[in-house]
């Protein structure tokens, strides 16, 4: 996965609803403190009549996108006004050494699953989506803004599915097999996830679906 262009200069713009990664210089040995100064965000923000620019081009449909919002965000985004962008979310989580990762369902329950604890994304959280086609479009509606009270994660519970976790040299992994009336045979970009590698030394759990190569 390929980061860039950096941004080195102080005085640029941030863009709303984009995704960034931020670093600190190597000769830096403190802690930092980073200040947000201006108004909080409390309504859509739009570019080209959309909410942010997605890319996509074959075989390569990943976007860093964030919750632009001072609130929790549920990420059930099968439910936000879309077009060709699948029903799954990532979130990098350092401790598990691994993309923990939300697919909102469309069956009637809605309930969801996988290891972004209760399909919450937490405020200003970074996160991936997926453009599986041409022209994606994507509008976060401030319906999903939600309360949480805790940083990262929060409980939850599902039904009719098998999880398997797995851990080692201190990170973790785990994987859903979710039985779906509605699902296909083969990879179904409404229902399945598909598994972005963490840390070489992180434990990777998968599955394979049929007639499906993941480019």
């Amino acid at each position: 996965m390929a980061w860039g262009p950096w941004i080195t200069d102080v005085n640029e713009d941030l863009i709303v609803g984009r995704g960034y990664r931020y670093w600190v210089d190597d000769d830096v040995n403190r802690d930092e403190t980073i200040q947000f100064t201006g108004i909080l965000n409390t309504k859509l923000h739009y570019r080209n009549g959309k909410f942010y620019d997605l890319e996509f081009t074959l075989g390569h449909g990943l976007n860093l996108i964030s919750n632009p919002y001072p609130s929790a965000l549920n990420a059930n985004i099968h439910s936000w006004t879309k077009t060709n962008v699948a029903n799954s979310v990532w979130v990098w989580d350092a401790t598990a050494g691994n993309y923990v990762y939300w697919n909102g369902t469309e069956n009637p329950s809605g309930s969801g699953y996988g290891t972004l604890t209760g399909g919450i994304i937490p405020a200003m959280q970074g996160f991936f989506i997926e453009a599986t086609g041409a022209n994606p479009s994507l509008t976060m509606p401030q319906s999903s803004r939600a309360h949480d009270s805790q940083n990262f994660y929060k409980s939850f519970g599902s039904g009719n599915l098998i999880r398997l976790n797995v851990s080692g040299n201190g990170y973790k992994d785990a994987l859903f097999v979710l039985f779906e009336q509605e699902a296909t045979t083969g990879f179904d970009a409404a229902y399945d996830v598909k598994k972005i590698y963490g840390l070489d030394e992180a434990p990777q759990l998968f599955s394979y679906a049929e007639f499906f190569e993941c480019q």
